[in-house]
């Protein structure tokens, strides 16, 4: 496959990431867009849960498609895309020229309502997205929707409690409610100090703009609020970590050292299969 990806991709990858100033931050943009290998653990472990091959597969926020091309070739019967940042969407369409997969599926889409029929994809991939969405609940919800019964959603997100906002790399910001959280990066970004900020960091403080995060419990909590509504069923809770610890209520859990020790965590959600008539 010595076309493939295309040079148009190639090109369009180098002028997504002109503008930014910073060569590292540049760089660090050329290699998540051009390089889908991280995306082999992530395949792996959702095949942990449901199978890939044959599987129509949604990747929630494909970002240029690096885990769309994964899915594709670990034998999806449909690999899918959605991302609502158009650029980002255009880079994943180019990705594809000269695949030779017939598979493959890339849309746009406003965040909210997926453009997909009812019960229509086995497995949906939501990798560090949830927070980002506009509405936590209605996402997950219109996620259950499309899901086909015995299909699952496997979920990953930054854990709330982990000390280092992912996104920033910055302490402890994530703790502050995001009333407030907004309401001084607002502030910051207003004063004519913020002229000063380097590019990288007035980035980093737009990310945290109407950031909504939910922890552990917050999450559990939403999805079971849709069980009933979806026919649903937690199979999996854990933190990223090498033992998978386990996820488990704490009364504390801002001050556990436990919770505050792994960086992200994992929901594996299944739709219940349809019950056999009985005979």
């Amino acid at each position: 496959m010595t076309d493939f990806p295309s040079a148009d991709f190639k090109n369009a990858v180098e002028k997504y990431a002109a503008p930014v100033t910073d060569p590292v931050d540049r760089e660090r943009i050329r290699d998540v867009n051009t390089d889908p290998s991280r995306f082999y653990y992530w395949a792996d472990e959702i095949e942990q849960y449901h199978s890939l091959s044959g599987s129509a597969v949604l990747s929630s926020g494909c970002s240029s498609g690096g885990c769309v091309q994964v899915f594709s070739e670990r034998g999806a019967s449909k690999a899918i895309g959605v991302e609502v940042d158009p650029a980002l969407c255009e880079l994943s369409k180019l990705r594809f020229q000269g695949w030779p997969g017939k598979n493959v599926q890339i849309d746009l889409y406003d965040g909210l309502t997926l453009p997909y029929e009812d019960q229509s994809v086995d497995v949906v991939s939501s990798l560090h997205v949830l927070e980002h969405t506009k509405d936590n609940r209605r996402y997950l919800s219109d996620i259950f929707r499309v899901l086909k019964p015995g299909g699952i959603l496997f979920l990953d997100l930054p854990n709330r409690y982990y000390k280092m906002e992912q996104h920033t790399m910055y302490n402890y910001v994530h703790y502050v409610p995001k009333c407030i959280r907004d309401g001084l990066i607002a502030a910051i970004l207003k004063l004519p100090i913020s002229n000063t900020l380097s590019e990288g960091v007035r980035h980093r403080l737009n990310v945290l703009l109407d950031y909504h995060f939910p922890s552990p419990a917050q999450l559990i909590k939403m999805v079971e609020s849709l069980s009933a509504e979806y026919k649903i069923e937690i199979e999996d809770a854990l933190y990223h970590s090498p033992e998978k610890r386990r996820y488990r209520p704490h009364p504390m859990p801002y001050l556990s050292c436990r919770t505050r020790r792994y960086p992200s965590f994992r929901i594996v959600v299944r739709k219940l299969p349809n019950p056999v008539p009985a005979l």
